[in-house]
This record gives C-alpha cells, sequence and structure tokens, in this order.
C-alpha cells in the first residue's frame, strides 16, 4: 500500500514524501510535477510508452496535464518518492520569467539527470519533510522553490518560456485580457 509519510499543502502547490509499494493508474495534474528517488528501490514511471527510470542520478519531470504512471514489480521492495506539485500561478507570483509553467509541454524531457547540487537540495527537502518534527512553511516553500527553478533553468524548454515572456507584455488590454482568460481555462 502506498503510504504518505507526510505531505505539505501551501500556496505553492503540495509538496509529499511518499513510500510506494503500489503501481498507479495513469493520472494527470494540473500542476507540473517533479519526482525524486529519496530511498528504498531504484523505480520507473511510464509516459505513452516510453518507461522512465527514476534512481539517485535522475529525476522525473512532468509538465502540467501530462498524463502518466507509476510502475511497480510486485516483487519490489518500497520506493521513497519526493513529489513536488508545483501550482504555476505560484512560481510566476515569486519570479516572472517563469511564467510559462503551465505550458503543457514546458519539459523538453520528462527525465532529467541531476548535478550534485539538485540532488543535494532535493535531499534536504525530503529530510525536512520525513525526518523533523516541525517543519517551517517559509523554509520548505524557499527550498522547494530553489529545487523548481534550478530544475527549470536546467530542464525546461527555453523557447516556451521566452514565448510566455513576450506574449506578457501584450500593451492591448483585450489582449491581456483574452490571454489570461485562456491561461485559466486552458483545461476546459
Amino acid at each position: 500500500m502506498t503510504r504518505a509519510v507526510r505531505i505539505v499543502q501551501g500556496d505553492f502547490g503540495r509538496l509529499a514524501l511518499l513510500d510506494m509499494d503500489q503501481p498507479l493508474v495513469v493520472h494527470a495534474h494540473s500542476q507540473c510535477q517533479l519526482i525524486f528517488k529519496c530511498g528504498g528501490m531504484d523505480s520507473a514511471f511510464r509516459v505513452g510508452q516510453q518507461e522512465l527510470p527514476l534512481n539517485e542520478r535522475n529525476a522525473i519531470l512532468f509538465s502540467s496535464w501530462e498524463p502518466h504512471q507509476y510502475l511497480h514489480r510486485a516483487d519490489s521492495a518500497s520506493a521513497i518518492h519526493l513529489s513536488l506539485y508545483i501550482e504555476p500561478a505560484w512560481l510566476e507570483a515569486v519570479d516572472k520569467k517563469l511564467h510559462g509553467m503551465a505550458h503543457p509541454a514546458l519539459f523538453s524531457s520528462p527525465s532529467a539527470e541531476m548535478g550534485v547540487k539538485t540532488r543535494t537540495m532535493a535531499d534536504s527537502l525530503a529530510h525536512m519533510l520525513g525526518w523533523t518534527g516541525t517543519v517551517e512553511t517559509d523554509e520548505l516553500e524557499h527550498l522547494a522553490f530553489e529545487l523548481v527553478a534550478e530544475m527549470v533553468r536546467e530542464f525546461a524548454n527555453r523557447s516556451i518560456l521566452e514565448q510566455s515572456a513576450i506574449a506578457r507584455t501584450a500593451s492591448d488590454f483585450r489582449i491581456r485580457k483574452a490571454m489570461a482568460y485562456i491561461g485559466e481555462h486552458s483545461s476546459e
């Protein structure tokens, strides 16, 4: 049975440290999702027909509304995952350069090999969630933002972020209003 070690929800979205020992059906989220292995067995996710391994060296990156599923072999021990479900509006409010986070093709690839800095940030966030008593929300939010911003700098499709920055500068209020409406209702 999959068990939540800890889930913290806020304006940023949801941060979850999960002990997973069962597969999940195909699903999607309105948020972009970043997944890091933090213990247990190596595991895998599937996007379309592509199987993506998850281990200490890589992370899984899902753009908003990207259908995916967690794969888990019946004979395997559990895997500990740090999963960040990040609200695009929160990221934009913190840093205007991150305006394109809701785009359905934000990440160039759903699998990314991490550097030491990113791995250290993910481990710190997992430690705060799973192995400390009280969680300081401000510190948690700051570390989550730094981790997501680093992943975006390294692995986001630059053209999407640049197009979003150009679109945001529309001078006609009717165009800005239409763009806001489209952004708010893009899932319909």
